[in-house]
């Protein structure tokens, strides 16, 4: 097919060029005997490869000569039909090529990411295993996670409460987890009795329980997504108190006061957030939208 096009611009470049020559007032005969004493000129004497291909290989001298003698040709349409002809070939060709080689590289793309992904997995799960990865690298881990799973929620158009409810769902199927049971606690007694559940346990100290900081923040985030404000806070809260070193909790929490209108409280814990983690655009992005809206109030 590419070689067919070839062959096919070149003649209708040629007879373009043929049309132009001729509507400037030169007599057909003339110019058809001229073309012929080149083209003998170029087929006995030695010239450059390329000045040969453009008269007598693969040029067709013959329907050419034939085309300029027609006196029933429309001279003044040749561009047009050129362009169509030009526009057909090159659809024909590029088009089924782009099409299939886009699929192919976005396929590839996909294949790769999901490799990358599940290669990135093993190796943090060996890590741990072997404990070569610090706590502070493994809450820097786990806010990744937690941020790479807000984006596939997002992309999911998901909305916020029917996120929340899968959150409650997956963190209360969980009996061992000390975010279920301060949860719990707090939803169905308020959020002193939370409070209260979550000292009890982390005095107990029982091997039963485990504290993880990513269920509490998506606990709180459940509470929030309720509009359930002060049970948000509170979780926030004791996730900071429990992980000071972390920047998401403070992240989180700088959200939770900005819904509930707190705005300074909001701006200090954006910018504990960004002080742990400079290169956060989220907070960054976030405080300064805090910061305008306390200009407005002002």
């Amino acid at each position: 097919l590419v070689w067919f096009a070839v062959k096919q611009l070149r003649i209708e470049r040629e007879r373009d060029c043929d049309d132009a020559v001729l509507c400037t007032g030169a007599k057909p005969s003339d110019y058809a005997e001229l073309l012929m004493r080149i083209a003998s000129d170029l087929g006995c004497s030695a010239r450059p490869v390329w000045q040969v291909a453009t008269i007598s290989q693969g040029s067709n001298l013959k329907d050419r000569l034939m085309s300029i003698l027609n006196p029933k040709i429309d001279r003044r349409r040749g561009g047009k039909r050129a362009a169509v002809v030009t526009g057909f070939l090159v659809l024909a060709i590029v088009l089924p090529l782009s099409v299939s080689g886009f699929w192919s590289v976005q396929a590839q793309e996909k294949t790769d990411k999901a490799k990358e992904k599940q290669k990135s997995a093993q190796m943090l799960d060996e890590k741990a295993k072997a404990g070569q990865l610090t706590d502070e690298q493994m809450k820097k881990e786990e806010a990744l996670k937690n941020n790479q799973t807000a984006e596939i929620s997002k992309k999911e158009q998901m909305s916020p409460e029917e996120s929340a409810r899968r959150s409650w769902e997956k963190l209360m199927a969980n009996e061992t987890s000390a975010a279920a049971k301060v949860g719990m606690a707090m939803k169905e007694k308020g959020v002193k009795e939370g409070i209260k559940t979550f000292m009890a346990l982390k005095e107990k100290k029982s091997d039963a329980v485990y504290f993880k900081e990513s269920e509490f923040n998506s606990l709180g985030y459940v509470f929030l997504f309720n509009n359930k404000l002060d049970e948000a806070i509170a979780i926030f809260e004791l996730n900071v108190k429990e992980y000071p070193d972390s920047w998401n909790v403070y992240d989180s929490l700088g959200e939770a006061f900005l819904t509930a209108g707190s705005l300074e409280k909001a701006a200090k814990n954006y910018e504990m957030a960004l002080k742990l983690n400079p290169e956060s655009e989220v907070s960054a992005k976030m405080l300064e939208k805090v910061r305008k809206q306390m200009n407005i109030e002002a």
